[in-house]
């Protein structure tokens, strides 16, 4: 689900998060167990706080309400961003969970812009 990437890390040799959901996946799950390292997941930050302020700049975006060329950051500061949200944002499983609620919200605006819009054009 995400990496808690260390800034001295490589993004191959930081830990992973697997997230088993059925009987199956616990069944490949055990197959590796053996040569695979497991330790607690760590939790720490606030998502609550976070994610609407993600969503919302990135529907302005979707949406066309912010133009494009305002919503893009330069490399740079893309950078800078992603290195405060490391150490700002949530970690752990508050982040896994953040993502989670990102996506969905992000998902139901984009399905009712889209039945509103449908719902528009048939009623011509």
């Amino acid at each position: 689900m995400a990496s808690p990437l260390q800034p001295t890390q490589l993004m191959t040799d930081s830990e992973q998060y697997i997230v088993v959901r059925n009987g199956r996946g616990k069944q490949l799950l055990d197959g590796v167990r053996a040569k695979a390292l497991f330790s607690p997941v760590g939790s720490g930050g606030d998502r609550k706080a976070f994610v609407p302020g993600i969503v919302e700049q990135d529907l302005d975006g979707l949406l066309g309400v912010t133009p494009p060329r305002l919503w893009a950051l330069p490399r740079w500061l893309g950078t800078v961003m992603a290195r405060l949200l490391m150490r700002l944002g949530p970690t752990g499983a508050e982040f896994a969970r953040s993502s989670i609620d990102y996506h969905l919200l992000r998902n139901l605006v984009l399905k009712k812009e889209e039945k509103n819009l449908k719902s528009s054009l048939n009623s011509l």
